[in-house]
């Protein structure tokens, strides 16, 4: 009896892959992109995270600089009406350098010198000044002499005082400064011997509009 004769080579071969089976191609490439997955996500959710602490910290300073740029300003508008009031104050006195004064311990008699060589001092300026108030600035050195300060009733008195000085070339009576004023006179005193130095002439200080600044003199030729 013939046995029917089957052609093998007309079968297909089929394969089936377990993915879940452990050591198959398949299984491997799955857990990999799994697990880069899972360091992805963790990557930007730490990401985001220290944005937003970034976004915190931005914002805490934003509005700490808004804080104090206010209580700034009012430091600072502070200190120009201070500035300015001390200016006003010191307007009416005036201050005299080189005046001899007493070595006496007894502080009516020290008064008293001080009372007259300001009479001799007004004498001399043909001025006459009223109820003035005078004291020297300083601490007691022997040997020394301290400045004297003198105070007016006005600045219009101080005005005349210092004009009719400077008109007799006294070079000893001073605006009383306030330490920015006297800053202020300093740099200006520095900038106008540097330019002596250097050979320029013709430059001064001079008050203009109450300011002093460096001037230049105007030679005018009159030939």
């Amino acid at each position: 009896m013939l046995r029917p004769q089957h052609n093998t080579k007309a079968k297909k071969k089929l394969k089936y892959q377990c993915k879940d089976c452990p050591g198959t191609p398949g299984s491997n490439n799955s857990d990999k992109f799994d697990q880069l997955l899972v360091v992805i996500t963790t990557l930007q959710q730490q990401m985001n995270a220290m944005q937003s602490k970034l976004n915190s910290i931005e914002n805490q300073q934003l509005n700490a600089d808004n804080e104090t740029r206010p209580h700034d300003k009012q430091q600072d508008m502070d200190s120009v009406l201070e500035e300015l009031e001390e200016r006003k104050k010191r307007k009416r006195n005036v201050i005299i350098y080189d005046i001899d004064e007493s070595p006496s311990d007894d502080l009516n008699e020290r008064i008293e010198h001080d009372n007259e060589k300001l009479n001799q001092i007004m004498g001399e300026l043909n001025t006459n000044v009223q109820n003035v108030k005078i004291r020297r600035l300083g601490k007691r050195i022997p040997g020394k002499k301290r400045p004297m300060q003198v105070i007016t009733q006005n600045d219009h008195e101080a005005i005349n005082m210092l004009k009719k000085a400077r008109s007799m070339k006294k070079t000893n009576f001073k605006n009383d400064l306030t330490p920015m004023q006297r800053d202020k006179m300093r740099d200006l005193g520095n900038q106008l011997k540097l330019k002596q130095e250097n050979g320029e002439t013709g430059w001064g200080i001079k008050y203009v509009k109450g300011q002093p600044k460096l001037w230049k003199t105007t030679v005018v030729d009159s030939n």
